[in-house]
């Protein structure tokens, strides 16, 4: 998808004060290859997102070849983001955040071990749990443990749109000692 119309939404959103989520799930190279957009859009892009999730594929591409996934995590919230999450599939996610304080604060949090059937749409879930996160107010790894818990229920299914079901997802986190998602 072309960056244009969505840096021209980013804009808006951040005039309005609302949220800037964007999730970054190719490598950028692809994205200058194919026209999309060019490097400055990207970067300007990144600049205006809120909660920005990358794809283990997409971080060389924005902060060169890392082994330290931690660090790279770091260093593209540097960038602009107020939180990043660095997808990592069956691996779970690193996630880099500014605290109250504005301290950066990094954790991994490991993914669900779950018979996976098909990862189509694991992502999208994952993006949409950590969007619902936000915006009821809980903690950042809160938030990372729900949206893993999305993202492994939704591949335990075929297809992009067999999202889990609320009911789902609770008995999930209940078994790994998370009382109620409210």
């Amino acid at each position: 998808m072309p960056l244009a119309p969505m840096i021209k939404s980013a804009e808006i959103c951040k005039k309005c004060n609302v949220l800037v989520s964007f999730d970054l799930d190719i490598a950028p190279k692809y994205i200058y290859q194919y026209g999309y957009a060019t490097q400055e859009q990207l970067m300007y892009m990144i600049k205006l997102t809120d909660l920005l999730k990358v794809c283990r594929d997409g971080v060389p591409g924005l902060v060169g070849e890392e082994n330290d996934i931690e660090k790279s995590a770091v260093e593209i919230l540097n960038l602009g983001p107020k939180i990043t999450v660095i997808t990592l599939g069956e691996e779970g996610c690193v996630v880099a955040y500014r605290n109250s304080q504005q301290k950066i604060e990094t954790f991994r949090m490991p993914a669900f071990k779950v018979s996976a059937k098909d990862s189509t749409g694991a992502g999208d879930s994952f993006q949409g749990a950590f969007i619902y996160g936000i915006l009821k107010g809980w903690k950042v790894k809160d938030i990372a443990f729900f949206a893993n818990a999305c993202a492994a229920l939704a591949c335990t299914k075929i297809g992009a749109r067999n999202m889990p079901t609320f009911e789902e997802i609770q008995r999930l986190l209940q078994e790994h000692g998370w009382e109620s998602i409210e």
